[in-house]
């Protein structure tokens, strides 16, 4: 599978690049994808992403790809004029997205803090945004997270979340193809029409 992985080039942002990409004709762009992922690799919701981000080049779409635990630490509520210039990047690359999907596993019945701590930091980056949240759980019975996140993405980040996918053993093979087919579909409907959520 190719390297998607976004790679920045010094002397422009990353959303000025993709920006201009869009100037011939805004209707006609493709829609920008970042798939971020903030779990391990091999892992359930990584493992994902990568389907989604081959299924979402297969459509058209102009996808990104991004490691948060590549990026240097901050602190949630640093200023985002002393981030380092990876996170601004990365902030940067969230704002010009049409669609954010998000990939995390779940503790605990809870979110990954990690996870948690991403949103806070690109929480510049997800106001207005079209996210999918991706969680790698044990079981089927972790549906609930996936509604938590939801809600939390709507009501503390200002985002429009369609549905969160929960990847379990109890969900693979067709399933989860057709779900992540439909959510996918969903998002960028989403994104065309700027409506909520």
């Amino acid at each position: 599978m190719p390297n998607r992985r976004f790679a920045p080039t010094p002397g422009t942002s990353a959303g000025e690049r993709w920006s201009r990409q869009d100037q011939r004709h805004p209707f006609h762009a493709p829609k920008r994808v970042l798939v971020l992922s903030t779990s391990r690799d091999g892992g359930r919701s990584s493992t994902v992403l990568d389907q989604i981000a081959v299924e979402a080049e297969a459509i058209g779409a102009d996808v990104k790809q991004l490691d948060a635990r590549a990026l240097p630490a901050v602190f949630a509520d640093q200023e985002p004029a002393t981030f380092p210039s990876a996170v601004a990047e990365a902030v940067d690359l969230a704002r010009s997205a049409d669609v954010i999907i998000i990939g995390g596993p779940v503790f605990r019945s809870a979110v990954s803090g990690f996870t948690r701590h991403v949103f806070e930091v690109l929480r510049d980056g997800l106001d207005g945004a079209v996210v999918v949240p991706i969680l790698g759980a044990g079981s089927a019975r972790s549906t609930l997270v996936g509604d938590n996140v939801r809600a939390d993405l709507i009501l503390n980040f200002g985002a429009r979340s369609p549905a969160a996918i929960v990847v379990s053993p109890d969900l693979d093979g067709e399933d989860l193809t057709i779900r992540i087919s439909g959510v996918l579909s969903t998002a960028l409907a989403l994104a065309c029409s700027g409506g909520p959520a």
